[in-house]
């Protein structure tokens, strides 16, 4: 073994120790096995955390989550980094590399633990978790709220969001959702596991099932002066069966903008031009959902 080696053998095994001595009940060494951390990623989170208690953030929610948003610009796009496992779910963290709901999720996690004063790696954990999963507990593979619209539901079951156009009184979103069912072979879990696709149309006919509400495409400036800054946009699809096609957050300029983890640009972006424009470039894009983050 090597010097490098050794330093990095010595380093995991001070982030296991870490771990088995601080985390909560649910993150004990019995339990290591739901949680993994791509490798240097706990560095990361321990710098940014950091670098967040040494910035001033404004006293709104909206307007810390772009504060907080904004130190990503740059950060690479990346799909995929929470399907690493076809045989168990497991809490990841990276946030080297974001998809666009990764970076929805990680921000709003740090940004509720800084306006909470709160912000410790045992207590992102938690919130992320709380974010990610349904009812914020990790139970296999279709416990993770895969769709946007369900993401929505839940967190606005457990306090995290309010679903806006709902309050504001949106269109109804009647729609089949069952996309992941009906292409399994895009999931390798739902791929290799019946016993997962049958759980995973049960969701499905409830997300169906459940009363949804987005802003159609040719009514979105009627809501402009509606939409804050750290608002989660969600844009809702004529894909057959999927609810929600990209998500991030609104940013109020000089137009409504906004700030996401990009496919097309490979990193997190804030958009050149105005959302209704950006939408108007994607293709079967059909409307808004938007979610306000609360504490």
């Amino acid at each position: 073994m090597d010097r490098r080696e050794f330093l990095k053998f010595g380093l995991l095994f001070s982030y296991v120790i870490f771990f088995d001595k601080y985390l909560p009940g649910g993150y004990k060494r019995k339990n290591y096995s739901s949680l993994y951390i791509f490798e240097d990623e706990l560095e990361l989170i321990k710098n940014k955390i950091e670098e967040f208690n040494n910035m001033q953030f404004p006293e709104s929610l909206g307007d810390l989550l772009i504060e907080v948003a904004k130190t990503f610009l740059g950060t690479k796009y990346e799909s995929g980094t929470l399907d690493i496992f076809d045989d168990r779910e497991e809490l990841i963290l990276k946030i080297s590399g974001f998809d666009c709901v990764t970076f929805v999720e990680n921000v709003l996690t740090f940004g509720r633990l800084i306006k909470n004063n709160k912000l410790t790696i045992e207590n992102f954990l938690e919130e992320l978790k709380l974010i990610r999963y349904r009812s914020g507990i990790i139970n296999g593979f279709t416990s993770r709220l895969h769709y946007f619209s369900d993401w929505i539901y839940d967190n606005s079951q457990k306090g995290v969001v309010i679903d806006l156009v709902k309050e504001l009184g949106g269109s109804n979103y009647d729609k089949v959702i069952n996309f992941m069912t009906e292409h399994p072979s895009y999931y390798k879990q739902l791929n290799k596991n019946k016993k997962l696709l049958y759980e995973m149309k049960d969701v499905e006919e409830k997300i169906t099932q459940r009363e949804k509400f987005y802003i159609k495409l040719n009514e979105i400036e009627k809501y402009f002066d509606k939409l804050a800054n750290g608002d989660i946009f969600a844009l809702t699809t004529n894909i057959e069966g999927l609810d929600v096609s990209h998500t991030g957050f609104i940013l109020i300029d000089e137009d409504v903008k906004i700030i996401h983890a990009s496919q097309k640009f490979k990193k997190v972006v804030i958009s050149t031009r105005g959302i209704k424009d950006y939408m108007l470039s994607i293709k079967n894009c059909s409307g808004l959902m938007v979610a306000r983050p609360i504490i």
